[in-house]
């Protein structure tokens, strides 16, 4: 009987994020003698399914396998040995199978509905911190998110988000109802932060339960007139909990290794400020709540097909800006060729120099002067339109 795409895809997840990690560490002998009867059990059933390359971008059943089968893999050759089989019926299927990539902005994708868009603002500014147009005005890529999944979450507490929800960029987590702007790491509410995204800065584990993070994007200057995190300061004040996103960003030992992972809803205990070198910044001690689930089950994410996303997200960037890089040396070639090809056409001196622009009116007024002069003195072009032809005759006027 032919397994599911659901089945093959759970089966996946449990081989790479559950069974890996357990044989490299112990071998074969981790596998006790039910789990390897049923993974023998798993393999002649998928013999018997159909696949596709659509089947193998949304199980990742070929990436497992490829795990099992790595140089210096400690997994039993008896399963190696057929796994190994399998991806070589697979390659000749479907092709090589090591450039296959999710499809990321197809509907159910992890960035479905989330696109980057440029506004250019229409007066001019002088600000060399931004990127202009060729007008002087200034250009800020933003976020745009096309449907938001479920409602915007305005309101404290938890909402109905599993702990170790994991998105590539935080406009996903805006899209899915964990965030008030997808342009913001502050969602702001009347009596404090609804959401707070950890996109950067130094967190410290205390003794006791505790963190201390430390925003250090700005100095104190700009942090007075940040009112996203003057509005964290209420949580402290009136007793509200924060929903916490930890970026891979963050210098943080629960930081995940790529994206961004809710990790559950902390209280507001302490505000400070510290003092590194000639500037000073804002800190915050988060105590995560005791009425969730365990932090554990968070640090499990990234998993191993979420991380595949992370990684092809980072790949599809990577080309863009490649793209976009090779257009502009394109735009510059073409301007230097124009700009060349334009100076064909511009008056020389007589050791093959362009003239510039501004010195063509003098070039012009001394060849007027030597032409009206060479008048006086007999040397001069005629023309004798006494053949058929026209044709122009020098003479030195003796």
């Amino acid at each position: 009987m032919a397994l599911t795409v659901n089945e093959i895809q759970h089966q996946a997840r449990y081989i790479r994020d559950i069974l890996c990690p357990l044989v490299a560490n112990d071998g074969g002998a981790a596998l006790t003698r039910p789990v390897f009867a049923h993974l023998i059990k798993f393999i002649a059933k998928l013999e018997k399914t159909n696949i596709t390359i659509e089947l193998l971008r949304q199980t990742r059943i070929d990436k497992a396998f490829l795990e099992m089968c790595a140089v210096g893999s400690r997994w039993p050759a008896s399963l190696t040995g057929r796994a190994e089989r399998m991806l070589r019926r697979w390659g000749n299927q479907v092709g090589q199978l090591g450039g296959l990539r999710a499809a990321l902005w197809a509907e159910g994708g992890r960035m479905a509905g989330c696109h980057k868009c440029i506004v250019v603002e229409e007066t001019p500014v002088k600000d060399q911190g931004f990127e202009m147009d060729a007008d002087g005005r200034k250009m800020k890529k933003i976020w745009v998110v096309d449907k938001v999944t479920r409602l915007k979450p305005d309101h404290y507490g938890s909402v109905d988000m599993r702990i170790g929800s994991w998105w590539i960029k935080p406009a996903c987590a805006y899209r899915d109802g964990m965030l008030t702007d997808p342009n913001s790491d502050i969602a702001v509410g009347p009596y404090g932060a609804y959401a707070v995204v950890l996109a950067h800065g130094v967190e410290t584990l205390m003794v006791g339960g505790t963190s201390i993070w430390r925003c250090t994007k700005e100095d104190l200057k700009h942090h007075l007139a940040d009112s996203g995190l003057l509005n964290l300061m209420r949580n402290m004040h009136n007793h509200m909990e924060v929903r916490i996103i930890r970026s891979w960003k963050l210098r943080s030992p629960l930081a995940p290794k790529g994206g961004f992972r809710y990790d559950g809803l902390y209280s507001v205990v302490g505000v400070g400020i510290k003092t590194v070198g000639n500037s000073s910044y804002f800190t915050f001690e988060l105590k995560r709540a005791l009425h969730q689930a365990d932090l554990d089950l968070a640090l499990n994410h990234p998993t191993a097909d979420e991380y595949d996303d992370w990684i092809d997200y980072l790949k599809i960037q990577e080309e863009r800006r490649a793209v976009e890089k090779a257009k502009v040396e394109e735009v510059t070639l073409l301007q230097v060729i124009n700009e060349m090809d334009g100076s064909q056409d511009r008056p020389v001196d007589r050791h093959g120099r362009v003239i510039a622009k501004e010195d063509e009116d003098d070039c012009v007024a001394d060849d007027e002067g030597r032409d009206s002069s060479s008048s006086g003195q007999g040397g001069l072009w005629s023309s004798d339109e006494s053949n058929s032809g026209k044709v122009s005759n020098w003479s030195d006027g003796r």
